[in-house]
C-alpha cells in the first residue's frame, strides 16, 4: 500500500471514503448523485457524464470501506444495479480488496465492472489531485515525499 492510500484511509474511513470517490469521478467530468442508503439498496453514488449527468458512460458506484476483501455477493449485486438503474457500467470500491473469485469474474464482465482496491484508489487521487476540491487537498496535502514517484511526471 503507498503512503496516500493509507493517508486516504486514516483520514477518510467508513463512510466519508465516498466523498473521497465522488470527488475522483467529478474531477474526471462526472456528475453526481449520492444515495444515502448506499447500505440497503447496494448503490452509493450514481454518476454520469454531461452537465445533468444523462451523458454516458453512466455509473453506480459501490464503495466498501471496511477491512474485509469483496466477495461474490456484493459483486454480483452491483451488476444487478448496473440494470436495474439503468447505468452503463459499475465500478466497485473496496478498500479491503477482493476476493479471489471476484477477481477472476471481473475478466468476464470487463466491460461492465470495474474494480478499484485502496492502491487504484490512490492511484486515481493522484491522477486527478490539482483538481480535487480545497478541503480535500487541504486535508491531504501531497509532497513529493508521499506521491509515487510515477506520478510526480505527471503534475
Amino acid at each position: 500500500m503507498t503512503d496516500i492510500a493509507g493517508v486516504i484511509r486514516s483520514k477518510y474511513p467508513g463512510a466519508y471514503l465516498n466523498h473521497i470517490v465522488g470527488a475522483i469521478l467529478q474531477a474526471h467530468g462526472y456528475t453526481l448523485r449520492h444515495i444515502r442508503d448506499g447500505d440497503i439498496c447496494g448503490v452509493d453514488i450514481l454518476a454520469g457524464k454531461g452537465v445533468l449527468g444523462f451523458d454516458s458512460p453512466r455509473l453506480c458506484v459501490r464503495v466498501a470501506s471496511d477491512d474485509r476483501p469483496v466477495g461474490l455477493t456484493d459483486y454480483d449485486n452491483l451488476q444487478g444495479n448496473v440494470r436495474r438503474y439503468g447505468a452503463d457500467c459499475g465500478l466497485l470500491v473496496s478498500t479491503g480488496g477482493f476476493t479471489d473469485v471476484v477477481r477472476r469474474d471481473n475478466e468476464r464482465v470487463f466491460f461492465v465492472v470495474r474494480l478499484w482496491d485502496l492502491d487504484a484508489l490512490a492511484d486515481e487521487f493522484c491522477s486527478v489531485y490539482d483538481r480535487l476540491p480545497s478541503d480535500i487537498r487541504n486535508a491531504i496535502p501531497i509532497s513529493s515525499r508521499l506521491m509515487p514517484p510515477e506520478m510526480l511526471s505527471e503534475i
